[in-house]
């Protein structure tokens, strides 16, 4: 049986039904609920701390949708 870890607190996950087919898993400690893997990229955890430094190296809204392939709408 495989062990899934928490992508927020490393501690041990169990299976907590589905989501668009998709299965979900809820962590015993935190009780934040994921996924394994993301369809979107949007939803990445490391996503939103790379269009924060591309903001800051002065890149436009536009050009990192284009660049990382997410919707320019994306909030």
């Amino acid at each position: 049986m495989e062990k899934i870890q928490c992508p927020n607190c490393r501690s041990r996950a169990v299976k907590n039904g589905f989501q668009s087919d998709k299965q979900r898993y809820k962590c015993i400690s935190c009780n934040k609920k994921f996924h394994l893997k993301y369809t979107y990229e949007a939803y990445n955890k490391h996503t939103n701390s790379f269009i924060i430094s591309l903001l800051k190296e002065g890149c436009g809204i536009r050009s990192i949708s284009r660049v990382l392939k997410i919707s320019k709408k994306t909030g």
